[in-house]
């Protein structure tokens, strides 16, 4: 391939995915007045996950308005209509200063912006990870692979599917399949407890009339060419349910190979990149945004964390500052993650941002923040598993900062 070396300060800002943060940060940033910038998506077409999914709330909290995925998409577009957007361009290498390598039709590409913001997003767990006996018919399916038939390729692979999971995808694949006139058997959840709230389960079982089947562990998939039913553990006893084909959701990932196999720092408990208060990476050069740093929010969550970051890159492109220090966050059991995982100092302090967690199970006890060895603030909590924990940054006071600790205290 030929190596096609462009201007170096060509870019104010590069933005790695063209999903809700990334656009919603691209719609901000030239606001701003950046309007040197652009997105970098891979797809032939931007927007993410909202692109094929076939049901109404996307955007509310952004727009006032509870769009359809296609529909949401396009309003983010029309947000950005000045903003310059690289379709089909993969970025294959991050290098330290915010300088990236592309591939496209044309070939490989170096580009190098003042800030690069990655907002990937995430993946879902292939069907080939699921721990589950299969004769290998043909049927198995993730959330993404069955909405790009049913709305990308407008083909109906199957008429009556299990799905696996209880998240809030899990119930949105539900909606997307019966508004395609697509009758799903039942829902299948191997815990006591759904993941995602009790709502989406009475909604499923009494407005939509498909059952959830809860303490049910798939253990089987039978059939012969194609799926012709599954095999579960519930309750000490095997059954056996007739289907067409088994959706798996949930179960999702960051995105985050780039900054995996970069020089960037990443965070076990979260799967991605780590990031400070300013949404800023290890490299002073990228920040990151949206589900690339966490499994897994919704699109609203996402764009209103592209906004946040795109304000911190304006204020770093007017104000350019090195951090002295960055002093990690520390967790306990049962937290599984926590961003930002670190605070970088000095600065000021945390008035705009909060922590965000999840714990490895549900809980119930006393959610607590330390610093420097102090207990400054203390709330008692319950939580489902898989439930984001907000928690007020403003406590923290930086000026003062030697470390800081989150802990949790079950009852």
């Amino acid at each position: 391939m030929n190596l096609q070396v462009e201007n170096l300060l060509d870019y104010d800002v590069i933005i790695i995915g063209g999903g809700p943060a990334g656009l919603s940060a691209a719609s901000i940033l030239f606001r701003s007045g950046v309007s040197n910038l652009v997105v970098v998506e891979r797809e032939q077409q931007p927007g993410g996950i909202p692109r094929h999914t076939l049901h109404p709330g996307f955007g509310f909290s952004q727009f006032g308005w509870p769009y359809f995925g296609p529909a949401y998409v396009n309003r983010l577009l029309r947000e950005c209509q000045n903003v310059e957007i690289r379709t089909g361009t993969t970025v294959t290498r991050l290098d330290p200063g915010g300088t990236i390598e592309i591939a496209d039709q044309s070939g490989l590409k170096i580009l190098h912006a003042r800030a690069v913001l990655i907002t990937t997003g995430i993946r879902e767990s292939p069907v080939t990870t699921q721990l589950v006996t299969t004769d290998r018919p043909w049927g198995t399916y993730t959330t993404g692979a069955i909405q790009q038939f049913l709305h990308l390729a407008h083909h109906k692979p199957c008429q009556r599917p299990v799905i696996v999971g209880s998240e809030w995808v899990s119930f949105s694949a539900v909606v997307t399949l019966i508004r395609q006139g697509i009758k799903p058997v039942a829902v299948l959840e191997e815990n006591p407890v759904v993941t995602a709230s009790p709502w989406g389960e009475r909604f499923t079982k009494y407005m939509l009339r498909v059952p959830v089947v809860k303490h049910a562990q798939l253990t089987r998939i039978f059939g012969k060419e194609s799926i012709e039913g599954i095999e579960f553990f519930q309750m000490g006893q095997n059954r056996v349910m007739e289907c067409d084909s088994v959706i798996f959701t949930g179960q999702f990932i960051p995105e985050a190979s780039l900054a995996i196999n970069s020089h960037l720092e990443w965070d076990d408990g979260t799967r991605g990149p780590k990031i400070d208060q300013h949404w800023c990476c290890s490299d002073p050069a990228y920040f990151a945004a949206g589900n690339v740093l966490h499994p897994v929010e919704s699109s609203g969550v996402c764009g209103r964390e592209g906004k946040a970051a795109a304000r911190s890159i304006v204020d770093r492109l007017k104000h350019p500052s090195l951090s002295v220090s960055r002093i990690p966050v520390e967790i306990d059991d049962p937290l599984r993650y926590i961003y930002p995982q670190t605070i970088s100092t000095p600065g000021n302090n945390l008035d705009s941002l909060q922590f965000r967690t999840r714990t490895n199970s549900a809980a119930s006890g006393y959610i607590k923040v330390t610093q420097n060895g102090k207990e400054i603030w203390k709330k008692k909590i319950s939580t489902r598993r898989e439930q984001r924990i907000r928690l007020p940054g403003h406590k923290v006071q930086i000026d003062e900062l030697k470390s800081l600790a989150v802990g949790f205290t079950e009852c």
